[in-house]
């Protein structure tokens, strides 16, 4: 079902509950049990997101031990989000609840957090477009339409378009791909992707 979605830290408010409250509104650090992926890899986005996709995702329950131990911080975060609500243009559903992957259909995330959703260590080492990760046998595509927009996150906002099959191709230098996309893009996405890439 789809929810109103702000990226990394909306979701931990309205996907991770203990109980009736919300793991990162809760007094104390509350990480994912073992074998529930799909929360390990939130906790870890969230761990990017914060600490710039440098560190190891073995450091994620420190961080959050860290995290809970500064009451100021996480206070400013609580703040950040109901802002980052209060923001949202579209309606957006998780991709796939089944998978372990975390990710929301056309939802905007960093280089950074789309990586580790698909489970990469250290994502800040990742450069270039494309990123082959064995676990999901998926190549990930990072394209930027308009190079010169920066939203203040370190790089360019990418909408996760979801998966797509490959078509065609032509050209060599430069060689031009056709993709399918198996969810169509949002209109306003759709149309500043025209008008940017002309």
């Amino acid at each position: 079902m789809p929810t109103r979605h702000a990226g990394t830290l909306k979701d931990l408010r309205f996907k991770w509950s203990n109980g009736n409250e919300d793991a990162v509104w809760h007094p104390s650090p509350h990480p994912p049990a073992p074998g529930r992926s799909r929360e390990r890899r939130l906790f870890a986005m969230l761990h990017a997101l914060l600490g710039g996709g440098s560190e190891s995702n073995s450091a994620i329950e420190e961080k959050l031990r860290m995290l809970w131990a500064d009451p100021a911080r996480r206070e400013e975060l609580i703040e950040i989000v109901d802002v980052l609500h209060q923001r949202i243009r579209r309606v957006t559903p998780a991709w796939d609840q089944s998978s372990p992957v975390p990710l929301h259909l056309h939802a905007r995330y960093s280089n950074n957090e789309v990586l580790v959703a698909f489970g990469v260590d250290r994502p800040a080492h990742m450069r270039g477009g494309v990123e082959w990760v064995e676990q999901h046998k998926a190549d990930l595509f990072f394209v930027t339409i308009d190079k010169s927009k920066d939203e203040g996150w370190g790089a360019p906002p990418y909408v996760y378009a979801g998966p797509m099959t490959y078509k065609e191709h032509d050209g060599e230098r430069p060689i031009r791909f056709l993709w399918r996309l198996d969810n169509a893009l949002p209109a306003d996405v759709f149309h500043d992707s025209k008008v940017t890439s002309g």
